[in-house]
């Protein structure tokens, strides 16, 4: 008995294995995306976290750092008003539009009640007065020079650390960048979404609230020496 050719099969395998090949092609290049991101981000944070230990841990230098390494993720240039229109537009995202989270987690106030010097920030400017923009001489101040010539034995009751842990500056960042990959975005947001762990924290409900508004988010941390005093964050 002679048996009848099948007809439409390859049709028919097409359109079962198409669908899937052509979500599997969509990811990669998502996952590609979102390697570039992490990159950048990473980059930008260590802008960030050079800004401030050179800067005195001041929060808007290192604010004003990440926004100029962020320059490239949108849209860069060639010339100074390209690169001034990529510069507004990343304020724009992630300062007005609330998808930048940026942190210092050390030094702690723990670690400014154990080391900071209440007078040190008076004698910051020229001629002993107060440096611009350094507020009252009440903020504390983490001395970040000659420690050599203090001793690592010598621990803080409050913070439990030493002043050369006191000084070193740890900086977290957490972006929300914008996926671009259609189907492929909606895929990995509710896979984020369903492995979010909800931490009560800062960061963790920044994380969430990324999620929430399409956006992933991308978190980097960055530890560097101070190469200069830190100073105390305005409350």
């Amino acid at each position: 008995m002679k048996r009848r050719p099948e007809l439409g099969s390859a049709m028919v395998e097409f359109l079962i294995v198409g669908p899937l090949l052509w979500m599997i092609a969509l990811s990669i290049v998502q996952i590609a995306l979102l390697f570039i991101a992490r990159t950048e981000v990473d980059y930008a944070t260590f802008m960030a976290a050079r800004a401030g230990s050179t800067g005195h841990a001041e929060f808007s230098a290192m604010r004003d750092a990440y926004l100029l390494a962020a320059i490239p993720m949108y849209g860069g240039g060639s010339s100074s008003a390209e690169l001034a229109s990529a510069y507004l537009r990343a304020s724009s995202d992630l300062l007005i539009g609330g998808h930048l989270l940026l942190r210092m987690t050390n030094p702690t106030t723990a670690s400014y009640a154990d080391w900071g010097d209440p007078t040190l920030r008076a004698f910051e400017g020229d001629n002993g007065a107060p440096a611009p923009g350094c507020g009252t001489p009440t903020h504390r101040v983490i001395p970040g020079q000659n420690l050599a010539y203090w001793s690592s034995a010598d621990i803080g009751p409050t913070s439990k650390q030493s002043i050369h842990d006191a000084s070193v500056l740890k900086l977290e960042v957490v972006q929300g960048v914008r996926p671009v990959v259609p189907l492929a975005d909606t895929l990995f947001l509710d896979v984020m979404r369903a492995e979010d762990p909800h931490a009560r924290t800062v960061t963790g409900l920044f994380y969430t609230e990324q999620l929430a508004q399409g956006r992933f988010p991308v978190r980097s941390e960055v530890t560097l020496q101070m190469q200069s005093d830190a100073y105390e964050p305005k409350r």
